[in-house]
């Protein structure tokens, strides 16, 4: 896994449907589960948007 290819990548495919989420506030973030150790193989990573009030329906995959 290489965090710096695929979490930029994952985040241009999100951005393609930012329209569908409303009251977003233009503002991008990125989490990701950084190596632990020499044993650990596999992290997680999120990309997102900020909002500025709840969402009530969340779009489709």
């Amino acid at each position: 896994m290489n965090f710096g290819t695929e979490v930029p990548e994952l985040a241009q495919q999100f951005l393609h449907r930012i329209d569908e989420v409303k009251n977003h506030s233009g503002i991008e973030i990125g989490l990701y589960e950084p190596k632990r150790d020499h044993d650990h193989q596999e992290g997680h990573y999120y990309v997102g948007i900020m909002i500025n009030e709840h969402v009530k329906k969340v779009p489709p995959k």
